[in-house]
């Protein structure tokens, strides 16, 4: 049974946005993208640093033509998040006008647009906004902050999120470190014999049993990563399933000088293209290449932190793979797939499975029909491009409206469900995120004129 939290008001939208994205933005742009009354997921993205006019109209195109890739996306909420001050006008209006322009031009029903500022917020439809903005405590009191919590913890942290590796105790660092050292001192065709034998196969019983990770398998998957071809079977197969690795074992040592498995399909996996990942299968794989990356010499350290980036881009995060990509950059500054990576998200790319509709209730497991897991969040990131740079995509494709909305001045706000995963998208001039969870429907409607 999903669950509703009705959001009457601006401020009870505003107080829920946090938990639709993942994290609470700061210095963001976040589209709050709705697929008829209900919200389909959450777009953010780093505030431009100018406001001139065409470099908002560029960063507006690449924005709604990102958003007019979303499947089912008819409708968005722009927000605003920024440190600065509200002062007598509201800030960064130039930007947003820009996007509402974009937004209605491609057929999207703006419901509303709004602005959370370091001490005040408003909407920038509000003709009766005060100079200094309305107080935070609306947001901060507003009832749907306490129902939220209820059905799971708050988030906590920014769109960079807590990218520190999980703390190892010396004990198990130095017992990896010594399989380490006894590994290293066989002949190379003695090494881990029986796991070489059938590299799949362990790296199913690894993430299956990954709460009981042995000293020994965290050291042997330390030693595959090391190589491009197992590295990447660590990845794709953690990500998706054991057919996945079984297809990247076939590929033997195929592998392009870029460090990517030759097999067109694989590659594409490691591009985005393909089937979304399990999003309970992708979250253990973050977790055990976080548990893996930490436990390994800092020499050895550099192919696990960008198999753990490639997983939280995977997953909708990119200001959190960003900040993985920069302590390789120190490690190894030559890491071949690091830089492929690093690449993709200066280029803003972002996981084709991002921008499908999820799953309907009735395709969910029976412990999802009840309730998602207390991690599941539907925003992504968009970390590490320059969206005034990038270039622009276009914004008539499908899965936008083409009856036009540009012309209501009434609003409506929300009610929030939890039942569906859906994926967000948050940039800052950066790269992208995927995670599932809660969404909105549209409640009683509000009428405001644009300023």
């Amino acid at each position: 049974m999903a669950r509703v939290l009705k959001a009457p008001s601006a401020a009870d939208f505003l107080a829920i946005v946090p938990e639709i994205a993942g994290f609470h933005p700061r210095e963001s742009l976040v589209l709050v993208a709705f697929d008829g009354r209900r919200t389909r997921g959450a777009m953010r993205f780093d505030l431009p640093a100018s406001d001139s006019p065409a470099v908002c109209a560029r960063v507006a195109a690449t924005l709604v033509g990102m958003l007019s890739k979303l499947e089912g996306a008819d409708g968005v909420v722009p927000v605003v998040y920024t440190d600065a001050p509200f002062g007598p006008d509201i800030p960064r209006s130039a930007i947003v006008d820009a996007v509402i322009e974009r937004a209605e031009q491609a057929g999207f029903d703006v419901r509303d647009a709004l602005c959370v500022a370091g001490d005040g917020w408003g909407s920038y439809y509000d003709p009766d906004r005060p100079p200094g903005g309305r107080p935070l405590a609306e947001i901060d009191h507003s009832p749907l902050r306490e129902e939220s919590a209820a059905i799971r913890p708050p988030v906590a942290g920014d769109q960079r999120g807590d990218t520190a590796l999980p703390r190892v105790d010396l004990a198990t660092v130095e017992r990896v470190a010594r399989i380490l050292r006894e590994l290293a001192a066989r002949p190379s065709c003695e090494r881990i014999p029986t796991v070489l034998d059938d590299v799949p196969s362990f790296l199913e019983e690894v993430i299956v049993g990954a709460e009981q990770l042995l000293d020994a398998s965290a050291a042997v998957v330390i030693v595959l990563a090391q190589r491009a071809p197992f590295r990447d079977a660590v990845m794709l197969q953690w990500a998706f399933d054991r057919d996945v690795g079984d297809r990247v074992a076939a590929c033997d040592d195929a592998w392009t000088v870029n460090g990517a498995p030759s097999d067109p399909d694989l590659a594409g996996l490691m591009m985005g293209e393909g089937p979304q990942p399990d999003p309970d299968r992708l979250a253990r794989a973050v977790d055990l290449a976080a548990a893996m990356a930490a436990r390994a010499p800092r020499s050895q350290r550099a192919p696990l932190l960008t198999v753990l980036a490639w997983l939280q881009w995977a997953s909708g995060r990119s200001s959190v793979a960003r900040a993985h990509l920069d302590a390789v950059a120190v490690l190894d500054p030559g890491y071949g797939l690091a830089g492929l990576l690093g690449t993709m998200l200066d280029r803003g790319m972002l996981p084709e499975w991002a921008f499908r509709r999820p799953p309907s209730p009735t395709d969910r497991s029976a412990e999802g029909a009840t309730g998602p897991h207390a991690d599941e969040r539907s925003g992504t990131d968009l970390a590490g491009t320059d969206p005034a740079g990038a270039d622009p995509v276009a914004t008539t494709s499908g899965s936008a409206r083409s009856d036009g909305g540009g012309g209501d001045q009434s609003r409506a706000h929300a009610s929030v469900s939890t039942d569906l995963r859906m994926p967000s998208i948050s940039s800052n001039s950066g790269g992208p995120i995927v995670s599932g969870g809660a969404s909105c429907t549209t409640g009683s409607p509000r009428s405001s004129a644009r300023q």
